[in-house]
């Protein structure tokens, strides 16, 4: 009895608080870094060295228009990629949309929580692959392929 309603339980919590954009994607994504010419290049993102070369790590989809990157290698100066221009993931702003219509249509009293949880955690927010450095893989990794100007190309 009591694991049915710890089911049931999550369950409602899973459906009160959620909606398309944070069951595909979440709040989250994972960058793919590139240096493809400087391998030896370390890769800081928020101060931390995250890779040398090539480097994977989570971004706060909110934060993908406040996104830097800085490069640092021996004998170059530093340089920073900032990436400054985010675009709405169109299907999940349609599916908060239908969730509040639906209510609507239904006479539903309800306050759209799913909607809510995704506008304040960010998930609505991709990073803009209008940019040439910006690749999207899916719609959960991206892909940044970045120089390193001023600095001599590695062999």
């Amino acid at each position: 009895m009591r694991k049915k309603i710890t089911i049931l339980t999550l369950t409602s919590i899973c459906i009160l608080l959620s909606n398309c954009t944070i069951i595909y994607g979440g709040a989250k994504y994972q960058a793919h870094i590139q240096v493809p010419d400087h391998p030896k290049a370390e890769i800081y993102y928020d101060g931390v060295l995250k890779g040398k070369g090539r480097a994977v790590f989570k971004v706060k989809r909110n934060h993908a228009d406040n996104l830097n990157i800085e490069l640092k290698k021996d004998g170059c100066k530093k340089h920073t990629h900032s990436f400054n221009s985010k675009k709405a993931r169109p299907l999940a702003v349609i599916g908060s949309i239908s969730e509040v219509s639906s209510m609507v249509v239904n006479q539903q009293a309800a306050i759209p929580l799913g909607s809510i949880l995704d506008l304040l955690i960010g998930s609505y927010w991709k990073p803009n692959v209008k940019n040439p450095l910006i690749n999207k893989i899916d719609y959960d990794n991206f892909q940044y392929i970045l120089e390193y100007p001023g600095c001599p190309v590695s062999n």
